[in-house]
């Protein structure tokens, strides 16, 4: 739990910064970190901001209505499209898209975030 605390800490000032209410957090990309320990990160993450006032639609509740590759096939995505993700933040009402890449390097963790347009793809 003190990592996802960390992770928040760190995304902060990255999203408050960033001029949306709305924001869409898909998969992380991660390395040496397996895919179940990424989500709960994102997870704590979105509760995290959406104790803070910003609406947060994470990938779990992109996927609890639409299957995963049901979500690819409906958008012509490919496996590592961001701007597939782009569109369907927009699709979604969201302003923005949380991008985030975590690895562990050792016992080392180093990562970075970005906040992008859904409408256009701009760095916010």
């Amino acid at each position: 739990m003190r990592t996802a605390a960390l992770l928040f800490l760190l995304c902060s000032p990255v999203v408050l910064a960033a001029p949306v209410s709305k924001l869409a957090v898909p998969p992380w990309t991660v390395v040496n970190i397996s895919p179940e320990l990424a989500a709960f990160y994102a997870n704590e993450v979105a509760r995290e901001l959406k104790s803070r006032g910003l609406q947060v639609v994470t990938s779990a509740d992109i996927a609890a209505v639409l299957g995963n590759e049901r979500q690819k096939a409906l958008l012509g995505c490919s496996e590592d499209s961001s701007s597939c993700m782009a569109e369907l933040g927009s699709a979604l009402g969201c302003e923005g898209i949380l991008t985030a890449n975590l690895a562990r390097l050792g016992e080392v963790y180093r990562g970075s975030l970005k906040v992008v347009s859904a409408s256009d793809g701009a760095t916010l």
